[in-house]
């Protein structure tokens, strides 16, 4: 049976042009100038030589969800957006609604079409190619306006938006617990609580509030992973079971054990990639 995610990856309906719809309203809202409608009007020679990966065995085909995943993640990393501000965009904005070829009737992408867009370039050669060729053609359009000592790889792209998003859902999922153990257990959790998690986490809002580069979300995540590893412990010395089979603490683990490992030395590292990805070497080690 076919995953829900691979269901959404394949089309809805046939789009080969620019909707009707959103070019009216992308038009006379944003100037000529726009970069948005620069890309969505370059995309015959954008996707040029690209041979859209089937969503199930990595064979070209004419499924136009790969080459809009494809865009939608260089946009993300030309805007410096995490997964759930991508959903955002793909729903709400009509910048991208033009840039994507998406109706303004189309209820966005998903964060799971998203990240799992990514995993199929991490572990397919044919989607990772497929990206590279669409990454090449939008670097030779002159679209990547981000000044770089060298062209960003496929690898450099897909690590960066990855890094992002994993360290925007640390964050908040530790924040959403953090919430429901003050509204169900105050006095409890003000006898575990850090004096630094207020400012980390309360004054929290969104993936802009997070580094940009990728050494230093790794760092941060790790911070992050240590603060959720004592809050663990101390929940597991507690006797009060009911704690840890709250739905918040139990996402939390969920993730913790997706993005983080415990070293011999008792400190937590970042996965490379998410438990998902993780056997894979990261882009540097393996020449992207």
């Amino acid at each position: 049976m076919a995953h829900a995610y691979e269901a959404e990856m394949h089309p809805r309906h046939k789009l080969t042009s620019l909707p009707p719809d959103t070019i009216k309203t992308a038009r006379t809202i944003l100037g000529r100038e726009n970069f948005y409608l620069k890309l969505g009007d370059n995309w015959e020679s954008l996707l040029a030589g690209a041979l859209c990966p089937d969503a199930n065995n990595g064979k070209a085909s004419q499924n136009w969800m790969v080459p809009t995943l494809a865009v939608a993640t260089l946009l993300q990393f030309k805007e410096k957006l995490s997964d759930r501000q991508a959903e955002e965009a793909s729903r709400l904005r009509v910048d991208w609604k033009y840039a994507l070829h998406l109706s303004m009737y189309y209820p966005g992408l998903t964060r799971v079409m998203l990240c799992k867009y990514r995993q199929r370039v991490y572990t397919n050669p044919a989607w990772r190619q497929e990206f590279q060729s669409i990454l090449d053609q939008f670097i030779e359009l002159g679209l990547n306006q981000e000044p770089a000592e060298a062209p960003p790889t496929a690898f450099a792209v897909q690590d960066e938006v990855c890094s992002q998003s994993r360290l925007e859902e640390i964050m908040l999922a530790q924040r959403r617990a953090l919430e429901a153990l003050a509204t169900n257990y105050p006095k409890w959790l003000r006898n575990v609580i850090q004096p630094h998690w207020y400012t980390r986490y309360h004054l929290f809002k969104a993936a802009p509030d997070l580094p940009h580069t990728i050494h230093e979300q790794a760092v941060m995540a790790e911070t992050i992973g240590a603060d959720i590893r004592y809050l663990f412990e101390a929940i597991a010395h507690t006797n009060l079971p009911e704690l840890g089979e709250m739905e918040e603490i139990i996402v939390l683990q969920h993730i913790w054990h997706e993005q983080f490992e415990p070293t011999h030395d008792g400190a937590v590292r970042r996965r490379p990639r998410c438990s998902f990805c993780g056997s894979l070497k990261t882009g540097t080690e393996m020449g992207g």
